[in-house]
């Protein structure tokens, strides 16, 4: 039995190798939609205020982080984040192609 166990195990960390964390998947996603900085003057209309939890309930579907995980991967990221009314806002502009 042991043996099989370790097989088992084996071929479990063979497909899970491929496969990107929930932390990674949100980061990737995170990266493709928005940018850190208004680097197009005049783009104003294309900024964001979210909350850490405004962004992990947007992407609930599809990875599953803490509201703990958001904010270290926009810090990561470089977002900067402002107060309204007390509360932390990340301050998101659109990704323009």
């Amino acid at each position: 039995m042991g043996s099989s166990s370790k097989k088992q195990k084996t071929e479990q960390t063979a497909k899970g190798g491929d496969c990107l964390s929930d932390k990674e998947l949100f980061q990737k996603m995170i990266e493709s939609m928005y940018q850190p900085k208004d680097d197009i003057p005049g783009h104003e209309e294309t900024r964001q205020l979210l909350t850490s939890r405004d962004l992990q309930y947007r992407y609930r579907d599809m990875c599953t982080v803490t509201v703990s995980t958001v904010a270290d991967v926009m810090q990561e990221l470089g977002y900067q984040f402002t107060f309204v009314m007390g509360i932390p806002y990340w301050v998101l502009y659109d990704r323009l192609e």
